[in-house]
């Protein structure tokens, strides 16, 4: 994470050898790493010139038997071996090596990791599809990302209810009977009830209006018997309104940013429905970490997330969001978190 905003359009690759050892069941324990140096002659990747190669045979010399492994960060696209890993895996690691890790880190959530295993005499297979797992700061506690639960369907809306049928018959009417072998006979026409009829909307509007202007018409009153017996009694009222200040121009450019302890990390956050971070084309976080800086630079969605985590090395950590705006403008602001 450290090498990770070195550069401004990926971070550096840091690499090295995993050291632990191997169970007779066949399971395998990492107990530590060993970071070789690199030079970067080649760019920000891992590739290894001729003095790094010396210093990576040296560091396998002297980790010995607990060489079991070989692993480093991932800043380029997706996440798989190439062709200098297995280079570098069998040329040194082929006697005791067990397994490779790769890495990738990002600026708004936990590194995402994949495991590769040797076959073919100790040799790794570039271009096999990665075993993708969400890589916890906690070694003891590496999950596998779960699948999101689908919400259940909502339950169907019940049907309506059945229309009441109303018979309606004229004086004259007969019910037909001759089915049952009855005979035929006259009914009278029940007597129906008459539907009111609605009000019409003329009229609701007409009588709103008519309690709206009592309504008035009544706290008038009552307002102006009050300040004539108030200022009949010796008090005195004034009409004048209290000075008002206009709102602040600079609210509308606060970031409302903030830092919080999150498990072993902290989690810095800012308003993403700021007016600045809607229009940013981009942002740096610079971050003071005892004697360590680091910079973290941000695209648009990564601002636009409003999120980062920082997995503090001092007891007290200081925070500066910048965010570049159009037109050659900047917003920055400022926090600072303590143990």
């Amino acid at each position: 994470m450290r090498g990770y905003g070195v550069t401004r359009r990926r971070g550096t690759e840091p690499g090295g050898i995993l050291l632990g050892s191997s169970a007779e069941n066949g399971d395998l324990l990492v107990e530590g790493v060993e970071i070789v140096p690199c030079e970067y002659a080649f760019g920000p990747s891992f590739l290894l010139s001729a003095h790094d190669e010396a210093e990576f045979a040296a560091a396998v010399e002297k980790a010995g038997p607990k060489a079991i492994g070989y692993f480093r960060s991932h800043t380029r696209d997706g996440l798989s071996l190439d062709q200098a890993d297995a280079d570098i895996f069998s040329k040194y690691l082929a006697a005791s090596g067990r397994v490779a890790l790769l890495l990738k880190p990002f600026a708004t959530k936990s590194p995402a990791a994949s495991l590769f295993f040797p076959v073919d005499g100790g040799r790794l297979r570039t271009g096999e599809p990665p075993h993708e797992f969400v890589f916890s700061t906690k070694i003891n506690s590496v999950v596998a990302e779960p699948d999101p639960v689908p919400e259940p369907p909502p339950p169907p809306a019940p049907p309506p209810p059945p229309r009441a049928l109303v018979p309606h018959y004229r004086p004259n009417d007969k019910i037909l009977t001759g089915v049952l072998g009855l005979r035929s006979a006259s009914v009278p026409a029940p007597a129906l009830e008459e539907e009111p009829r609605p009000a019409s909307p003329a009229r609701k509007q007409r009588d709103f209006l008519t309690l709206v202007v009592a309504i008035l018409f009544t706290a008038a009153a009552l307002g102006t018997g009050f300040v004539t017996g108030f200022q009949m009694a010796g008090g005195h009222i004034s009409l004048t309104p209290p000075s008002i200040s206009g709102p602040d121009a600079g609210a509308v450019y606060t970031l409302g940013l903030r830092a919080q302890t999150h498990g072993e990390r902290v989690r810095i956050q800012w308003s993403t429905r700021s007016t600045p971070a809607r229009l940013a084309l981009g942002g740096t976080l610079y971050i003071r970490d005892g004697n360590d800086t680091r910079v973290v630079n941000l695209q648009p969605g990564e601002v636009r997330d409003g999120m980062v985590l920082h997995l503090p090395q001092a007891l007290s950590v200081r925070f500066r969001l910048e965010l570049n705006l159009p037109a050659d403008r900047t917003v920055s602001e400022a926090v600072e978190w303590k143990r």
